[in-house]
């Protein structure tokens, strides 16, 4: 795995038999475009390795397969993983705080945000995208001169 060079989500970008790049696939693993060599990423390490041992902490998967507690809490947070409901460890809503299995919001904070974000925007505000970019200044009412 030394020989791998790795993307800023820590993901593989070439592949360790023949340089060639990789596809990610939504199952956790990366596809050499060149000679169709299949590898886990990360999160397919984090996949398989909770398949094969259950239900275990963070901590044990990490030290497992060697991807950052901090890599797993992203999963966590990006809901590509969930915590159980016997868990005694939780992550925490970046707003109040409250424990949750999975995300960055529990629905009250979401809910709240949502309804700002709705309030924040005035849509007589919100412009319009321009057909064509070199178009002339003009009135809205052509009856204006």
């Amino acid at each position: 795995m030394d020989t791998l060079q790795k993307a800023v989500w820590n993901d593989l970008v070439k592949c360790s038999k023949c340089g060639g790049p990789y596809i990610s696939t939504s199952l956790g693993m990366c596809v050499c475009q060149k000679c169709g060599f299949e590898e886990p990423n990360d999160f397919g390490k984090v996949r398989d390795y909770i398949e094969r041992n259950g239900t275990v902490p963070a901590m044990e998967i990490s030290r497992g397969t060697g991807v950052p507690i901090r890599k797993i809490t992203q999963y966590l947070r990006a809901g590509k993983l969930e915590i159980p409901e016997e868990s005694d460890v939780f992550i925490h809503c970046q707003k109040c705080g409250v424990e949750l299995r999975y995300g960055r919001y529990c629905p009250k904070c979401a809910s709240e945000l949502k309804q700002e974000l709705e309030q924040a925007f005035d849509m007589a505000e919100v412009g319009a995208v321009p057909k064509n970019p070199q178009g002339k200044m003009q009135f809205l009412d052509r009856n204006r001169s």
